[in-house]
Parts: C-alpha cells; sequence; structure tokens
C-alpha cells in the first residue's frame, strides 16, 4: 500500500499528519461512542484520503507521496519518525495498532480534539510545560491501550493514582530549561511521544511475560488445556469485575484462536488477554506444584 510515490516535503508532510491525527482522534471517539472496534490507522489513511480527494487512485497515490517522503525524511525529523512508526510506513513489520492508540489518547488530552491539527501545526508549540506532558502521561498509563505495571503508576487506596518516581524522572530527562525551576520546565512534543512509544514497546514486551506466566501458573498439569473453570480463575486474577458472559467470550476467543478442540495455547491466551487489555499490576501467584 505504501509503496513507490515522489516523497512529500517535510513541511507538507507536518501538516497533514497533524490533520491525520485530529481527524483519527474525532473518528475514534465516535466508534468508542458506538460499541465498534477501531479502526487501524493504515486503513483510516486510506479512508481519509479518499473523502479527501474523491478517487481512490488519486487518494493512494498521495498516500504512496506521503510514505515515500517519510521514508526519506524520517532519520532527521521526529515528527516523522514518529507518525511513520504508528503507520507502519518505516517498517510495516514493526506496525501495532497499539501504537496509534495511545498517541491519540495523549494528544486528546494534550490538546482540544478541534485544535488538534492547529496546535501541532503551530512552531510555538513545540514544547509544552512538563505538568502538562506528566497530566497526559497519566491519563495514557491508566487507560485500557496501556499495559502498566507497578513501576508505572502508583496507586494509594483514597488517593487520585500518580505517576511513579522512575516515570517522574524519565520526563525530567526529557525536560529543557532550569532544572532548578520545575514549573519553568518545556518538553518537545516530538521527543515525548518517541519516548511514549518506546514506553509503551516496554510495557507491551512486561506484559506478553506476565501473561505467559500467569498461564503457566493455572496450567496445573501442563497439558495446555484450561477448562471455562480454570480460564474464569485465571481471568479474575487480574479482572474481578469481569462478569460470567465477557469471561465465557473470551474462552471461546481463546478456543477459535488455538483451533485444536479444548486446547488452549499459551500464545492464544496471551493474545487474548492482551486484546482484551486486562490488568497486570498484580504478580501471578506462583505455581504450588513448583513450591512443593
Amino acid at each position: 500500500m505504501y509503496d513507490g510515490g515522489k516523497p512529500v516535503a517535510v513541511k507538507t508532510l507536518g501538516q497533514q499528519i497533524a490533520g491525520i491525527y485530529e481527524a483519527k482522534v474525532v473518528a475514534d471517539g465516535l466508534d468508542d461512542k458506538q460499541g465498534r472496534k477501531r479502526g487501524a490507522l493504515p486503513d483510516f489513511l486510506k479512508n481519509y484520503l479518499i473523502r479527501q480527494y474523491g478517487l481512490k487512485s488519486i487518494a493512494m497515490k498521495n498516500l504512496q507521496n506521503m510514505a515515500a517522503g517519510v521514508r526519506k525524511e524520517w532519520e532527521s525529523s521526529l515528527r516523522l519518525k514518529v507518525f511513520g512508526t504508528v503507520s507502519g510506513m518505516i517498517d510495516d513489520d514493526k506496525y501495532q495498532e497499539g501504537h496509534c492508540d495511545v498517541l491519540c489518547e495523549a494528544l486528546k488530552n494534550l490538546f482540544a480534539t478541534d485544535q488538534i491539527k492547529e496546535r501541532l501545526s503551530d512552531r510555538d508549540c513545540e514544547s509544552l510545560p512538563i505538568q502538562s506532558v506528566a497530566y497526559a502521561t497519566l491519563i495514557v498509563f491508566t487507560s485500557k491501550f496501556y499495559f502498566r505495571d507497578q513501576d508505572d503508576v502508583v496507586l494509594v487506596p483514597g488517593s487520585e493514582p500518580d505517576l511513579g518516581p522512575s516515570v517522574k524522572q524519565q520526563l525530567l530527562d526529557l525536560a529543557e530549561g532550569d532544572h532548578t525551576e520545575p514549573s519553568s520546565l518545556q518538553v518537545s512534543v516530538d521527543k515525548w511521544s518517541e519516548w511514549l512509544l518506546g514506553s509503551y514497546d516496554e510495557s507491551y514486551r512486561n506484559a506478553e511475560q506476565f501473561f505467559e506466566q500467569l498461564y503457566a501458573a493455572h496450567d496445573a498439569n501442563k497439558d495446555n488445556v484450561l477448562d471455562f473453570s480454570e480460564f474464569s480463575n485465571v481471568i479474575k486474577v487480574v479482572d474481578t469485575e469481569k462478569s460470567e458472559e465477557e469471561i465465557l467470550a473470551m474462552y471461546n476467543e481463546a478456543l477459535e484462536a488455538t483451533g485444536e478442540g479444548d486446547n488452549i495455547s499459551v500464545d492464544a491466551f496471551v493474545h487474548v488477554a492482551m486484546s482484551n487489555h486486562l490488568a497486570c499490576m498484580k504478580q501471578p501467584p506462583k505455581d504450588e506444584k513448583e513450591e512443593a
């Protein structure tokens, strides 16, 4: 879809990307409101440009030109690097839908939705106060789109969630200005966006490991078979509020993903757990047989 094309100028790309982010946030909001699965960014880009240019052939040509410009200039522009990552234009093999979800969640908490294009196109808005960036980071880290752990967010009963000390330090490391006056510090939107994607990637890897360990702890006889009761117990370790209907839907999804009768493979379980954004704050219980 992205192959070929004549590179678009960097300035033009920046304006196009700002408009795309705003339109994607709006589209995601409508999908969420109507209970639909969010569209993947590559599919959204195609439809966005068809609406803009009227003809699919012209839209696809412009999409290829955009991708060519991103691939040519991404090493010298963080804005293009981040967009090329979330869209898969730089490396399609490394494309993840979650990248776009966390970035759009961040943008809509930095700016009013109808001002995202304008603010990202404004050179005076290349950096923002660290307080604004920290707030948006906390919203992302506590959203369903991010796989947080104990180091990311501090949860104290009776208090509002707060960013963990290590995350606060990382934001300070990104900041520019007089560090003796924290309230005056500014953080580059593009540097922060790149950092946010890297944090998401780390959280994704940690979550995969967590759910693999959780599966192993509940597969008592190591036969890769979890009956509904066992599966339900696994889910309730991390989400006590899931209804039986929701758990049953996940159970059937895992069976279908495995495709081998009653078997639920570890890969299928991890996929279902992560696609449903189950919490991974708690450590999985130790395998009692291993303790013995």
